[in-house]
């Protein structure tokens, strides 16, 4: 403070803060400014009178004043906040957005003032007094600070680094230059070329921390995972299947996404990435090939459909097909070498199961009657031959006339 010649208010505001407070406390209107303090103390110097309750205050700033060689005059209260913070670096504070009495300090705490507080919704402030207790400590003591007296006194203080990070609200990755004191941020604008790399490992972060929920997932994608499980899971001539796993797609992100990631930094453009053919890339040739045959992704059935084969349980794959596309087949292959049977989930005109089984000729010959004659009532509209071996298929209500 000597060196700004703010001794005598330095000297002042330490006895201050060493003798007990001597301003009554009002839960109406609480005052947390020490300035309130320090102008009591100017007026009893004017009018030289000494208040009982000011008196320890007065003689100990009176004997700090003698040592440092001070005057006996008030002093002026214009750089308050400044010399606190001379003191105290490590708790200046920043209004919180959308608060009048939450405040970030620089040493990364928070601080909250009471409801009415004199000082309720000052911009910045330096605290000397707090309790230690909670995520926020209650503020007993503190003066405001203007922003340009940070600027000034503390330019030898005051970082600057460009901080990447994902905007929630914007969904994008935002790049800004943030001048800071401590953990404030004193001073923020856009940078407009950041450098890609660190806009995609940001990218990746997000993608990591949301467990890849932002990633375009689609049946294709999910498909070849959950075909190259089957293949692990079943397939004795080829071993080394990949692990496609979301544990190990998580673990890995850096080897298998963030090529794929340059230039882009939103959630939009994440919605261009192929997923499929990246995943597919994890498989050698002679995987992609030995995976179309042990696990084909779809099916084609008797209207001509290709319909894509469900392989969510590793036990054997679903064939989810309307019952009347099947008209005039008697089985369906098996996958994994002959080994697995598929499962065929024959449907409704409104796509509902209505039968499920691995053995089509046996439907067809036991059961389709009766099911038949229950759909028969809920869709007369549509196509129910008596044999359906020898009927046509169709995906329409009816077959179309020859």
């Amino acid at each position: 403070a000597e060196e700004i010649g703010k001794a005598d208010l330095a000297c002042d505001l330490a006895a201050v803060l060493s003798e007990r407070d001597f301003l009554r406390f009002d839960r109406e209107a609480p005052n947390s400014d020490i300035r309130s303090r320090l102008e009591i103390i100017n007026k009893a110097r004017r009018e030289k009178k000494e208040r009982p309750e000011i008196r320890n205050v007065l003689r100990s700033a009176n004997d700090l004043r003698r040592r440092f060689k001070g005057t006996k005059h008030a002093a002026i209260l214009d750089q308050v906040g400044t010399i606190l913070a001379f003191a105290y670096p490590d708790r200046i504070g920043e209004l919180r957005k959308k608060s009048t009495t939450n405040y970030r300090l620089s040493g990364g705490r928070g601080a909250t003032l009471l409801n009415n507080d004199k000082l309720q919704g000052e911009p910045y402030l330096v605290v000397a007094d707090l309790d230690g207790k909670g995520r926020d400590a209650r503020i007993y003591l503190a003066a405001s600070i203007r922003y340009q007296e940070l600027i000034h006194q503390f330019s030898d203080d005051l970082s600057t680094e460009i901080r990447v990070f994902w905007d929630e609200q914007k969904e994008r990755i935002i790049a800004q230059e943030e001048t800071k004191i401590g953990a404030l941020i004193l001073d923020e604008k856009r940078v407009k070329s950041p450098p890609e790399e660190d806009i995609a490992r940001a990218l990746l972060d997000v993608i990591r921390n949301k467990k890849m929920r932002m990633l375009p997932w689609d049946k294709g994608s999910t498909s070849i995972r959950e075909r190259v499980a089957f293949a692990r899971h079943h397939d004795t001539q080829l071993s080394d299947w990949p692990d496609l796993s979301e544990s190990w797609l998580l673990e890995n992100l850096t080897e298998w996404l963030l090529p794929y990631l340059a230039g882009k930094n939103s959630l939009l453009g994440l919605q261009d990435l192929k997923l499929e053919e990246i995943l597919r890339s994890l498989l050698t040739w002679e995987q992609q090939s030995r995976l179309k045959n042990f696990a084909p992704d779809f099916i084609v059935v008797p209207t001509g459909s290709n319909i894509r084969l469900d392989y969510s349980d590793l036990q054997g794959p679903v064939l989810a097909v309307r019952l009347q596309e099947m008209f005039g087949q008697a089985d369906v292959a098996k996958v994994a070498d002959g080994k697995v049977a598929i499962s065929i989930h024959l449907l409704s005109p409104a796509r509902r199961p209505a039968q499920i089984t691995q053995d089509l000729a046996g439907f067809w010959k036991n059961t389709y009657a009766d099911v038949k004659k229950d759909l028969k009532g809920q869709y007369p509209r549509h196509y129910w031959p008596d044999d359906p071996l020898q009927a046509e298929p169709t995906a329409r209500a009816k077959p179309r006339k020859r």
